[in-house]
């Protein structure tokens, strides 16, 4: 989830180069405003996303509480998919908010898998620990918070708390190390000592 300012963008290095041929995405059921008046381009260009081929131009509200197929106007090829509003701050919505994405290649078989989790996501700002990695999680749950439990150092209560601060965690990950490797991939926190209830 991006911060409150115009403009905002959330954006996936696939970390090679591919064809596009379908973007997936999820929508919460509430504020769902959230996911509006957008753009959808690749291409090659990392820094000026307005100069990489369109994919799809959404006007108005994406349907909430579902997860919608968007398919490119042609089968796009490039390493950098952007996801970008268009209307300024506060028409629609606030802020750009996005359950999950999913990017699916034209494959000959249909099998349509979803390369999104191979990359790399970044966002033009966040808020609420809502990281741009969330959108590539494989959780499309319309509820924002279904996905992911509060958690207690110790994971009694199946959440961490770490000088204060809380870290969410997706609830299949259900082992202490696989817990702290995502707290640690995530937000770039280390729990040198831990200890288990």
């Amino acid at each position: 989830m991006t911060d409150h300012v115009d403009n905002q963008w959330w954006m996936l290095d696939l970390q090679e180069t591919a064809d596009v041929e379908i973007v997936r995405l999820s929508n919460r059921e509430t504020y769902h405003q959230r996911l509006s008046n957008f753009e959808i381009r690749i291409g090659m260009n990392a820094i000026n996303i307005s100069e990489n081929a369109l994919c799809y131009k959404m006007d108005g509200i994406a349907p909430a509480g579902t997860t919608t197929s968007f398919s490119c106007l042609n089968v796009t090829r490039g390493r950098h998919l952007s996801i970008q509003r268009f209307a300024p701050y506060g028409a629609h919505g606030e802020d750009l908010q996005i359950c999950e994405v999913q990017v699916i290649p034209p494959i000959s078989d249909r099998s349509h898998i979803n390369i999104a989790p191979y990359g790399i996501a970044s966002q033009s700002s966040t808020q609420q620990g809502a990281h741009a990695s969330r959108a590539i999680d494989g959780f499309t749950d319309p509820d924002w918070w279904n996905g992911y439990d509060i958690i207690h150092i110790c994971f009694l209560h199946s959440k961490v708390i770490h000088l204060s601060h809380v870290y969410t965690i997706p609830q299949h990950l259900t082992s202490l190390d696989q817990r702290l490797q995502f707290v640690h991939y995530l937000y770039g926190m280390v729990f040198p000592n831990y200890h288990t209830c």
